[in-house]
């Protein structure tokens, strides 16, 4: 079979000697056996004798592909593919061992001791035929994704259309090609499927520039509407090798001013699901922010959207409504949380919360694009694991509970964030002692949902595990408000 973790750990030298020195010590004698039995006058034809022969003759073998193994596992599997960025998949190095001990033991059958194959060859052919029949679309996907392996047509990370649906590649293994689609779904493709279509990998295109004219009204400060149109370009932009979306104003009229926003598509097959997603992100980010648009026209070569402003409260009410945690609020619970929170402007690169350190608050996020950074363990760089744009939320389990914050958030563009403190919450509990109860089951629905995504749980043991988190929730939201 393929080798140990253990064998792998040694020199390389090593791993090939010591097998090449045991094929020796065993193939000399094997070789001179009979010079030597009759230079000794020894009976070969004694049981004895014949049972070590043939005890020496079947370790030979073994030590043949053993050695065939080790050999094909250091020159072929790491050194012609690995080496050069090509991972073999091990069910491929597991098979090739199979085939290879699978022959020694044919040698064994033939040469040591004489038989004929044709039995095993008539039993294990016959049942290779049942099993081949049954099993034929998992061969054809295998070999389709060794083919791929080593064609290396796309990597993970890589924008892909595959059969008419764009992604980005998010692993290949010996049976599927899987994709994360534009709707942020994993979709799954059949290797033999992969290997016989047409397949666009546009991460190593060429690069196209395209425009998007928007028209927003006078009374919108030019500095907030780069800023939101920015992160709302940078939010819906995939990987274009480095270049940056770019928002200007550039003209005035009769509407308002007119802003152009630059991005970059990978090439034209990419141009309608770029444009769409590009404005899809742009009319999010704008009514979050407090902007509504009136029409929408077409201007060829260009295309215009045209805006107008809505009151600073109205939004951030509507912020206040898309927080999951705050559905069951009144009005006038939603008014005295909206005259309450404190609003916080961040600059592209600014830390609004630092992992490790305690914490006791929450932001609603108005305008731009946050970076969710995390160290694990003993490492000191910060990895990047999410972005939250507008419209999101961070930071609801400090808030309540005052446990320390869980990553470091950055600004990856100018932001502007809405700050709900330990206060304001202490004055909703106090006005509202229902509220924690119904926070604690909001917050002990939503770690429920993320555990079932990653464990099958019958609905028995679902419930029980909803009732043990929320009754550590209230715990934790009655001692760090003081509630009795």
């Amino acid at each position: 079979m393929a080798e140990s973790e253990t064998s792998d750990k040694l020199p390389t030298a090593l791993r090939l000697i010591i097998p090449l020195l045991l094929l020796v010590v065993l193939a000399v004698p094997y070789a001179l056996w009979d010079r030597v039995a009759g230079a000794i006058d020894l009976d070969l034809f004694s049981g004895t004798m014949s049972a070590l022969r043939a005890i020496h003759g079947v370790l030979l073998w073994l030590v043949v592909a053993f050695v065939v193994d080790r050999l094909l596992n250091i020159l072929v599997w790491e050194g012609a593919f690995e080496r050069r960025g090509m991972p073999v998949p091990r069910l491929l190095r597991n098979v090739a061992s199979v085939m290879l001990y699978l022959s020694a033991v044919a040698g064994i059958i033939g040469v040591v001791f004489g038989k004929s194959l044709n039995i095993l060859f008539a039993a294990t052919g016959g049942a290779g035929i049942v099993i081949g029949f049954a099993v034929q679309a998992l061969i054809a996907d295998f070999f389709s994704g060794i083919v791929i392996s080593l064609q290396r047509p796309f990597k993970n990370g890589d924008f892909v259309n595959i059969d008419g649906e764009w992604g980005n590649v998010h692993d290949v293994n010996w049976r599927a090609t899987q994709i994360i689609d534009i709707s942020n779904q994993l979709v799954t493709f059949p290797n033999s499927k992969v290997a016989g279509i047409k397949i666009i990998n546009a991460t190593h295109a060429g690069y196209i520039r395209q425009y998007l004219w928007i028209t927003l009204d006078y009374e919108i400060p030019v500095d907030r509407a780069v800023r939101v149109l920015l992160a709302a370009a940078k939010a819906a932009q995939r990987d274009v090798g480095g270049r940056q979306p770019v928002a200007e104003p550039l003209k005035m009229d009769e509407h308002g001013i007119g802003y152009r926003v630059r991005f970059w598509i990978p090439n034209e097959d990419l141009w309608f699901v770029a444009y769409e997603e590009i404005i899809a992100s742009i009319q999010r980010h704008l009514q979050v922010a407090g902007i509504r648009y009136s029409r929408w026209a077409h201007q060829e070569p260009s295309s215009r959207l045209e805006f107008h402003r809505v009151d600073d409260r109205e939004q951030k009410l509507e912020l206040i409504k898309d927080v999951g945690l705050f559905e069951t609020l009144t009005a006038e619970q939603m008014d005295l949380l909206e005259k309450s929170m404190t609003r916080r402007q961040v600059s592209a690169g600014g830390d609004v919360v630092v992992q490790g350190e305690d914490g006791d608050s929450m932001f609603l996020i108005s305008e731009g694009l946050l970076d969710v950074l995390v160290t694990f363990g003993d490492d000191e760089e910060e990895t990047r694991v999410a972005q939250i744009d507008a419209g999101k939320f961070l930071g609801e389990i400090s808030l309540l509970t005052g446990e320390p914050r869980t990553a470091t958030i950055r600004a990856h563009s100018d932001c502007v964030l809405y700050e709900i403190t330990h206060e304001v919450m202490k004055r909703l509990f106090d006005l509202r002692p229902s509220l924690v109860g119904e926070l604690t089951e909001v917050m002990a629905q939503r770690k429920l949902n993320d555990l079932m995504a990653r464990e099958k749980l019958s609905h028995r043991d679902a419930e029980e595990e909803k009732a043990s988190i929320a009754n550590q929730i209230l715990g934790k939201i009655k001692g760090f408000f003081k509630l009795g």
